[in-house]
């Protein structure tokens, strides 16, 4: 819902700029998060909020992300260019 608000204000390209940016933020936050034995608690806490941005990434483009490399692909290869963006996918 957060997705479809953004991109109906601002549109697609907007929209997956947020979404990626959160994604990228997420995951370097991850990485650079302190061990348990460092932080204690806030440690679990912390990276289930950057699981979360996560989710919310991956939520807030999955549907403008193939649409978007279809159209700016090559006539005849469309297709494959669509299939790019499913390949991140969970499978199942």
């Amino acid at each position: 819902l957060i997705g479809m608000s953004i991109q109906r204000h601002f549109g697609r390209s907007t929209k997956l700029t947020a979404a990626l940016f959160l994604l990228g933020s997420s995951t370097v936050g991850m990485g650079l998060l302190q061990g348990y034995a460092e932080a204690g608690a806030a440690a679990i806490w912390l990276l289930a909020l950057c699981r979360v941005g996560q989710g919310l990434a991956l939520g807030g483009s999955w549907d403008g992300l193939p649409s978007l490399l279809a159209l700016n692909a090559p006539g005849h290869r469309r297709g494959w260019y669509a299939m790019l963006g499913q390949l991140g996918a969970p499978l199942g």
